[in-house]
C-alpha cells in the first residue's frame, strides 16, 4: 500500500479523512461506522483550524477557553459514540434527525467558513499586529530608559 503523504510533507484533509476511513474498515462493516469515522476526520480538520485561529477567540476569557474547547470536543465525541453504536442507517438517521444533525451540520459549517473566509490567515494577521504592537511598545520603553 502506498503512502498518502510524501515523507517530509504534512497531511492534508484528504489524507486525514482517508486515515479515518481505513479505521472504519478496520472496525467493521456497519454503515454508520463509516459516517462516524468520516466526520471524525472532519472534526480533526476543524480542531486544527480552530487551534490555528485561536487569536480570533480572544473575546472568550482566557481562564474559560480550555473548558469551552474541552466541552465542544467532548460534545462531538459523545455524538460520534452514539453514531458508532447506532450501527445502521435507520437508527443512526433517526438519532441524527432527532438532534437536528447539530454536530455534522455544525462541523461542516465551521469547516466551510474557516476555509472559505481564511480564518487561519486572518488570525495570523491579528497575531502579527499584536506582536508588532508589543515590539513597538518594548522599543519605546528601551528608549526612555
Amino acid at each position: 500500500m502506498a503512502r498518502l503523504t510524501k515523507p517530509g510533507k504534512r497531511p492534508g484533509m484528504f489524507e486525514n479523512v482517508m486515515t479515518f476511513m481505513v479505521s472504519a474498515f478496520w472496525h467493521g462493516f456497519y454503515p454508520f461506522y463509516y459516517v462516524m469515522f468520516f466526520f471524525a476526520g472532519i472534526l480533526s480538520e476543524v480542531a486544527k483550524d480552530c487551534f490555528k485561529a485561536r487569536a480570533l477567540f480572544s473575546f472568550i476569557p482566557s481562564k474559560l477557553r480550555p473548558f469551552v474547547a474541552n466541552f465542544m470536543s467532548l460534545f462531538c465525541l459523545n455524538y460520534f459514540g452514539i453514531w458508532q453504536n447506532a450501527l445502521t442507517f435507520k437508527r443512526g438517521g433517526a438519532f441524527t434527525y432527532g438532534t437536528f444533525g447539530i454536530v455534522p451540520v455544525g462541523l461542516i459549517a465551521v469547516l466551510v467558513a474557516s476555509r472559505t473566509l481564511g480564518l487561519v490567515k486572518m488570525a495570523q494577521r491579528v497575531e502579527a499586529k499584536k506582536t508588532a504592537a508589543a515590539g513597538g511598545a518594548a522599543k519605546v520603553v528601551e528608549m526612555t530608559n
